[in-house]
This record gives structure tokens, sequence and C-alpha cells, in this order.
């Protein structure tokens, strides 16, 4: 099964976000997860944490999405962000 996740949504992202993620992944061998958001900052949340690459694809969106923007304009406007991606 294949999850997709937007690592640069949350709180403490993207390092929470990827660890739980491979929390997960590690209790279920069936799991690949893609990750969306800044690749740098995926890797180096991977990096923090030991997190192999085995089983990861990571969709490098550079651009970035503030707090206090509207979902559908964020979708319309912002095709390369992590959310819409």
């Amino acid at each position: 099964m294949k999850i997709i996740l937007d690592a640069m949504g949350g709180d403490h992202a993207p390092e929470q976000i990827v660890r739980g993620a491979f929390l997960g992944m590690k209790k279920d061998e069936d799991i690949e997860l893609i990750f969306t958001g800044d690749e740098k900052a995926i890797r180096a949340a991977m990096e923090k944490y030991d997190i192999p690459e085995k089983g990861i694809e990571i969709v490098h969106a550079p651009t970035k999405i503030e707090m206090e923007e509207d979902p559908l304009c964020i979708l319309k406007s912002k095709k390369d962000s992590s959310m819409a991606m």
C-alpha cells in the first residue's frame, strides 16, 4: 500500500511527520511512503532519525504554504506546493 503524506503540514514538520510515518511503516512491510515537501528538509529529518530510504520516495514541492492561506486558493494558485502535489 502506498501512502502519500504532506511532510510539511503540521506541528514540528517535517521531522515529526517523517518520524511518525516511518514508525508506522515499520509495523507493516507492505507500506511504501511518498513524502511531498521540501526535499532537503525531509532528507535532513530522515538523517536525524537514521531512517533508511528503502520504501520511501520524496516528491520535491518548492512552494511554501502559510498558515493563513485559503486551502482552495492554494490548490488553484500553488500547484507546486506540498499540499497540492
